[in-house]
């Protein structure tokens, strides 16, 4: 009867020896993947003017833009793509950026103004992406909508009915 709870030599996941190079020369596809998990990314950081040329960058180079955010962005290609981040700032005045275009699909705004707001660049313009936002004010409240409108607050009263605002 054995112990299944005695400590026994781990079973290895990754082969001790791994061919990374054919006989040939030429790298194996363990080779390459290794590789590729042993180089380093390139992240930079600083103000959305200092971004650098993508030329000057390698491919996959990474940049966190601190004046919008921490938002980051990615040379593709040789160009600058979005890929994450939230922006937060004022709608009054309007500091969304005014110079995205189809490499900043998906970037998004949060205003930190009351009411608060979303806004999603869709490549070429500012889609608001903002849920519903509840009129209400009490616990009771009411909201009604008619067809064209948009949704108020209908108060309720003392005697249980709702009241016209």
């Amino acid at each position: 009867m054995s112990d299944r709870n005695s400590k026994q030599s781990p079973v290895p996941v990754v082969p001790r020896t791994m061919k990374i190079v054919n006989e040939d020369g030429t790298i194996t596809r363990s080779g390459q993947l290794l590789l590729e998990q042993l180089q380093p990314a390139m992240v930079m950081s600083g103000g959305h003017d200092q971004r650098p040329d993508t030329d000057s960058v390698p491919d996959g180079a990474l940049y966190i833009e601190e004046d919008r955010s921490g938002v980051i962005y990615q040379n593709q290609g040789g160009e600058w793509h979005y890929i994450a981040g939230t922006m937060w700032s004022t709608l009054s005045p309007d500091t969304r950026p005014a110079d995205l275009g189809v490499n900043d699909a998906g970037f998004v705004f949060r205003s930190t103004d009351p009411p608060p707001r979303e806004y999603i660049w869709s490549g070429t313009v500012w889609v608001d992406a903002t849920g519903f936002l509840d009129p209400t004010t009490t616990k009771g409240d009411l909201i009604a909508r008619g067809t064209a409108a948009p949704a108020t607050r209908l108060g309720v009263g003392s005697d249980g009915r709702a009241t016209s605002g």
